[in-house]
């Protein structure tokens, strides 16, 4: 299946992307701190011309299927992703080749997934500080990754 999008002219196939300025911050909930985990990071995917900022808050939705690992949605509604905070890995799913071809074959939407494991720099936030007290953490310059899989999106 794969072979026949990669002939479409039409469906440009994810093959890597970059992940840039990604934030974490985990809350002291032991010190009172009401504020929720904060996830922040830009994506760019060269090949299917994707370029967005993705975040995950306290007020961020689940938009994956009932069941699975709750993925979150980038700005682009193209791209999600699924943040590990214990394994301190990240995973992005990009959406690709919906058209034509993909319709013709019976398929709703592919879907590329490929993960990173960023190496964090964290320290302690104070009490005053705008997100209060609890754990900020940021990975250096940019980090490259493949996607290693492309499937069927499950159905939503």
């Amino acid at each position: 299946m794969i072979q026949i999008l990669a002939q479409d002219d039409s469906c440009a196939l994810p093959d890597n992307f970059t992940i840039s300025y990604f934030l974490a911050f985990t809350p002291d909930t032991t010190s009172g701190n009401q504020n929720g985990p904060l996830v922040h990071f830009g994506y760019q995917d060269i090949a299917t011309s994707i370029s967005t900022m993705c975040m995950y808050n306290t007020s961020s939705v689940n938009v994956g299927p009932e069941g699975l690992t709750p993925r979150y949605a980038c700005d682009n509604e193209m791209v999600q992703f699924i943040w590990d905070s214990e394994e301190v890995s990240l995973t992005v799913v990009e959406k690709a080749c919906s058209n034509s071809l993909t319709a013709s074959l019976s398929i709703s939407n592919m879907e590329a997934a490929g993960s990173v494991t960023p190496t964090l720099y964290c320290g302690q936030t104070p009490a005053d500080s705008l997100e209060g007290k609890g754990t900020f953490c940021y990975a250096e310059g940019e980090l490259d990754g493949d996607f290693s899989s492309m499937s069927p999106a499950p159905p939503s």
